[in-house]
């Protein structure tokens, strides 16, 4: 991570990205997490990857690590922004985790048992969302979103951005609803579900 020091200085901070997510952040966790401090009066910076490529923005949350925003999602949002004048993307009121993240045994048991090898956990549902209205708990998994199978929830963001980026480009009103299509498994009742779950297109107006 390159930042800025006390005096203004350029200062390069060196760690490793840490792939979990916080289940404690409802709204923001698709955030990445950096292993390093930032520069001393410092707040974050860009990151960089051994190859000299930017791979996300490194900022302050005030938790034991950095958080990281990915560089598409970055890119994403100034594209919408500068088109649209605002920023649109779907809000589902879950708390996910990715099932490749979870601790190893725990990944073993889902598999064996229950022949799930990707997908999202389903760690906490927004009380009185849709979601919960419509039967997702917590400890489902939910296996793909209209159909796809995307393996990280920066990956999940990106795609739920392109949702908001193709609703603007037929709308003007940037406050509106999409289905989105779930397959949802009970872990409890070792059964799929197909779930059409309308979800409200929140967005940033100028």
């Amino acid at each position: 991570m390159l930042g800025r020091g006390e005096e203004s200085n350029l200062v390069a901070r060196h760690g490793k990205i840490l792939w979990f997510e916080d289940p404690d952040d409802l709204v923001c966790n698709y955030h990445m997490f950096l292993n390093c401090e930032p520069p001393k009066g410092g707040t974050g910076g860009p990151v960089i990857d051994n190859d000299g490529n930017v791979t996300g923005m490194a900022f302050d949350n005030g938790g034991p690590n950095l958080s990281i925003l990915s560089i598409s999602t970055i890119l994403t949002y100034i594209e919408m922004w500068m088109k649209f004048s605002c920023i649109a993307r779907p809000v589902h009121g879950l708390s996910l985790r990715t099932v490749e993240l979870l601790d190893v045994s725990l990944q073993e048991v889902i598999s064996l048992d229950h022949n799930i090898n990707n997908g999202y956990i389903v760690d906490r549902v927004d009380i009185g969302s849709t979601a919960e209205k419509l039967g997702i708990r917590y400890g489902d998994v939910i296996v793909s979103f209209d159909g796809l199978r995307v393996q990280t929830l920066p990956q999940l963001e990106d795609y739920l951005l392109s949702l908001g980026w193709g609703f603007l480009q037929g709308n003007t009103d940037s406050s509106s609803t999409v289905d989105l299509k779930l397959e949802v498994y009970d872990l409890l009742e070792r059964g799929t579900r197909s779930i059409a779950l309308p979800v409200e297109l929140c967005g940033a107006s100028a």
